[in-house]
């Protein structure tokens, strides 16, 4: 086994763990040792830099992330501490650390963001002694206050013959649930009111059962009038028309039967089935079937106006819904965990002393896992870390954190666009790759991979710069091959990708047994021969 002298991407961890007075985004994929740079650039910061322990913030996604983050650094500053070659200043930079390091802001971005907020939480608006309510408890509480919805529009004189028409057009309470849902989970997104969609002048039933001579007229044509589908596609259209003049053509009634009744275009029957039409001379079945199609239109059109008008003042219900709940249980200090990110954001960017607090507070902000939280870290950051030297006031004043400068080295994040997997939960790859551009030239990529043999990483590279290529701004990233640090030279068995497929006709419990008997040989095979992984 063959190990370089360096990794191929030497220089970039070199600036990542010495260039403390730069700002870097660092894309470093699986296996590449970002979590190791992400210590060596803290400890340096407290070993060279002289920053206080207690004045960096190192942010990451999970609270085991944060935890073995917290265990790796304290391990290093003591590792450094009794490390005679180091001096006497960087020892007792490192102790002095290790003495404060219960005040170290090693934490997941939630964790953050309520740390914020109890320093100043009156300036958000909230009670000191408010709670984080956990994922569950904010589910129950979220399930009733939709049950409580559920029961006011249902009563309502405005919001009941709303959600009756639009229950009688197909909506199901569930799916409605679900807008809600997504109308709370984006609250700090949704517009000061839905604007409102008028609804349509309904003429469908009425030029249904205007139509119904007409079709009676050409029924008979048919050579087989009892058994063509066609015929009895247009017979079901006349009794739909006397239906609804009987109900009444603006009726909740005649929208409920006009849903019911489904498509009244049609593609069966055939012109060889009909006569000519005496009058105009074209034959019945295409005069039948244009007629269906020109009815079905105009039907298919009002109820889809129909529907969005409905949609729309149920969506303006729940979000007025919504905006209670939320203010509801702010003032009464039982915050969710997406509300500690819309309080703490707001927080910094609507009240500059509040900012210039918090960034007099931090001299360095680190953030890991970037790709997979929530956008709103994005602002918090630049917010925290806008530079007051070339931007004056506007670093605590200006609100679009895009525009912001941030201050030379107190911005370092790492991720992995690749891996961004949690769009469902707003982490959003054209964020990443915002961050990165404003970030522009001050990118640190890591390439070398410690984790898999050269095998598999030339498959893999194989696979996904085919798959991936060079991405799309906003939808994929770039796909950037890593190097081996390991390979594989003379050794048995070689270690790439295999394919153990069923060749020789066994069923499946003797394929079963083999791939038992397979794995149990190469694990006996690892630990006698100790590879390394």
């Amino acid at each position: 086994m063959n190990q370089q002298m360096q990794p191929v991407d030497f220089e970039h961890r070199f600036s990542i763990e010495t260039g403390l007075d730069a700002t870097f985004f660092v894309e470093a994929g699986a296996g590449t040792g970002k979590t190791r740079e992400l210590v060596e650039r803290i400890a340096n910061l407290v070993i060279k830099k002289g920053a206080s322990i207690e004045r960096i913030a190192a942010i990451t996604f999970t609270e085991a992330a944060a935890a073995e983050l917290r265990d790796r650094v304290r391990a290093k500053l003591e590792e450094t501490s009794l490390n005679p070659a180091q001096g006497e200043l960087s020892r007792s930079r490192c102790l002095t650390a290790l003495s404060r390091f219960d005040d170290a802001n090693i934490q997941t971005l939630h964790s953050f963001a309520a740390s914020l907020l109890r320093e100043k939480p009156f300036e958000a608006n909230l009670p000191p002694n408010f709670d984080v309510m956990d994922e569950m408890a904010a589910g129950i509480e979220f399930n009733r206050k939709w049950n409580e919805w559920v029961d006011y529009a249902m009563n309502s004189k405005t919001a009941a013959p709303v959600l009756l028409r639009a229950m009688k057009l197909g909506l199901k309470l569930e799916d409605l649930k679900k807008v809600a849902m997504a109308l709370h989970d984006n609250y700090d997104r949704l517009p000061q009111a839905f604007e409102d969609i008028p609804l349509p002048v309904m003429m469908a039933a009425k030029e249904i059962a205007g139509a119904t001579s007409e079709i009676e007229v050409l029924l008979p044509l048919a050579w087989d009038e009892e058994g063509d589908p066609l015929a009895e596609q247009g017979r079901r259209v006349v009794a739909l028309g006397r239906i609804l003049a009987d109900t009444g053509f603006g009726s909740e009634g005649a929208l409920s039967l006009l849903n019911r009744f489904g498509k009244i275009a049609s593609n069966s029957g055939n012109q060889k089935g009909w006569q000519d039409d005496p009058v105009t001379g074209i034959n019945a079945c295409k005069l039948l079937k244009d007629r269906f199609k020109e009815l079905d239109e105009i039907r298919s059109r009002e109820l889809e106006q129909i529907r969005s008008a409905s949609l729309i003042k149920l969506a303006e219900e729940l979000r007025e819904a919504v905006t209670r709940w939320v203010a509801d249980r702010l003032n009464a200090g039982r915050l969710e965990f997406h509300d500690l990110l819309v309080c703490a954001r707001n927080s910094l960017r609507d009240l500059p002393e509040t900012r210039r607090h918090f960034q007099q507070r931090f001299s360095h902000i680190l953030i890991d896992e970037f790709q997979d939280t929530d956008p709103i870290q994005a602002e918090i950051a630049f917010y925290l870390a806008a530079d007051s030297n070339t931007m004056g006031e506007e670093a605590v004043t200006e609100k679009d954190w895009q525009k912001l400068r941030i201050a030379p080295g107190k911005l370092f994040v790492v991720g992995d666009p690749k891996q961004s997997i949690y769009r469902f939960r707003r982490a959003d790859i054209a964020t990443v790759q915002m961050v990165s551009s404003l970030l522009s030239g001050q990118e640190a990529p890591l390439k070398q991979n410690f984790r898999s043999q050269e095998k598999v990483i030339a498959w893999v590279n194989g696979i996904f710069e085919t798959w991936m290529g060079t991405g799309q701004p906003g939808i994929q990233a770039d796909y950037m091959p890593l190097s081996a640090w390991w390979d594989d030279a003379g050794r048995a068995p070689a270690m790439g990708v295999h394919w153990f497929g069923n060749q020789s006709g066994e069923n499946a419990e003797a394929v079963r047994r083999i791939e038992t008997s397979a794995v149990a040989t190469a694990i006996r095979r690892i630990k006698s021969e100790a590879w390394l992984v």
